[in-house]
């Protein structure tokens, strides 16, 4: 081929694959409209109220798993529940060294990772459906920080864990800060150490809100393509994104799934405590009229100190 010819042929590439992807972007765009612009249907709890059901006992959830990795291991697991008709969103994060049995396998969620059914054992951990998967390398979320142009959460106490040193007030999170608290060692051994995560994982959630999801969508565009992998379809994405633009930050609340480290067949592990957790999963994960006892849960509860965490629940909280 020639030089000439195979400098036609690049642009010529070039060209169509931009074509392309303002085709989708704009069918993403059109579709999202569309959307937002259907008649306003009264949501499923509003009309069962009316005939004397609860107010709560009826709403529609989606849940997202959220993985984010380093060298192909989960570091940091969330479980994001967005409900459809009381616009809110729950986030609960899943320490990986979580020890559950589930369907003949038995270790942490780091070991389950691997096992290709990792997504169907977290459901049977939980007890409950997981929609969907979504996951990210550390790397890759550190990258979207400074991408979104930093993120900043008020710290309401100094925090000092590892090499990491956050002033009470108002903390910026660039993409170095970021990287530290995602692979903090220890992540989940002291109060501290959680707080930072929730703190900057809150910072994500209130820049994305401030901007809006088409905005961060646009900022994300590049990174979301080579760098997220996921179960969820278009459409799926689509709904999530509009469901997204009406959540309120007081809203949005974070939880730690209540346990504590522990040291089980010569290894670390975080242990579940298996009431707490139930009462916890019952309360903001679940339709009401669909509890689980904590038999039922997947998650054996191998030590149980009697502490736990006191930790900011509210998004809200972290608002600079």
């Amino acid at each position: 081929m020639t030089k000439k010819r195979f400098i036609i042929t690049i642009v010529s590439a070039c060209a169509i694959a931009g074509t392309l992807t303002y085709i989708f972007l704009s069918a993403v765009a059109i579709a999202a409209r569309a959307r937002q612009s259907e008649r306003y249907i009264e949501p499923d709890y509003i009309r069962y109220a009316a005939q004397g059901y609860s107010f709560d006992s009826i709403s529609k959830k989606t849940s997202i798993l959220l993985t984010v990795t380093q060298d192909n291991s989960p570091v940091r697991v969330q479980l994001l529940m967005f409900d459809e008709d009381k616009c809110s969103l729950d986030v609960l994060d899943i320490p990986p060294l979580t020890y559950t049995v589930a369907d003949g396998f038995s270790g942490t969620l780091k070991k389950a990772y691997d096992t290709g059914v990792y997504k169907q054992i977290v459901s049977r951990m939980l007890a409950m459906n997981v929609n969907y998967k979504l996951e990210i390398s550390s790397k890759g979320l550190a990258t979207a920080t400074e991408l979104l142009g930093n993120t900043q959460a008020k710290v309401s106490h100094a925090v000092s864990v590892g090499d990491i040193s956050l002033k009470k007030g108002t903390v910026t999170f660039d993409k170095s800060l970021a990287a530290d608290i995602i692979l903090l060692p220890n992540a989940y051994l002291t109060e501290d150490a959680v707080y930072a995560y929730h703190a900057y994982f809150s910072s994500l959630i209130l820049k994305t809100n401030e901007e809006g999801a088409v905005d961060s969508f646009s900022k994300l565009i590049g990174l979301i393509l080579n760098s997220v992998s996921t179960d969820m379809m278009i459409s799926d994405i689509i709904g999530v994104g509009n469901l997204s633009n009406k959540i309120r930050l007081n809203k949005i609340n974070i939880y730690l799934l209540p346990g504590e480290m522990t040291v089980y067949e010569g290894g670390s592990v975080y242990s579940v405590h298996s009431e707490d957790a139930a009462k916890l999963l019952n309360q903001s994960f679940r339709v009401k009229g669909f509890e689980v006892s904590e038999s039922e849960l997947g998650a054996p509860e191998l030590a149980n100190s009697g502490k736990s965490f006191s930790l900011p629940k509210q998004i809200s909280d972290y608002i600079p």
